[in-house]
């Protein structure tokens, strides 16, 4: 694969490359959990994509500190994967 780069999304591009896998950017929500993501960003939470020029997104990971993990796990300490995607 050519041209793979690994992109570190923060608020400011977040919408050029979307959440989590291919969302719909014209359903209801999306804003919404763009902004939410925003605020996610403040607590330390990563979003890396892998993106080709050509070819687009690739996979991405999402995590954040296991402190603010919002899913009920004692995690304090480690990071916390909310999403993995691969796709080729």
């Amino acid at each position: 694969m050519r041209g793979m780069e690994i992109i570190d999304t923060n608020s400011d591009n977040i919408l050029k490359y979307g959440v989590c896998g291919y969302k719909d950017s014209k359903k209801a929500g999306y804003t919404e959990k763009i902004e939410w993501l925003k605020d996610r960003y403040k607590e330390g939470m990563k979003i890396k994509i892998l993106y080709s020029e050509i070819d687009g997104t690739h996979g991405m990971i999402e995590y954040i500190p296991g402190k603010y993990c919002w899913r009920p796990v004692e995690a304090s300490g480690y990071m916390f994967i909310h999403c993995i995607f691969v796709g080729l």
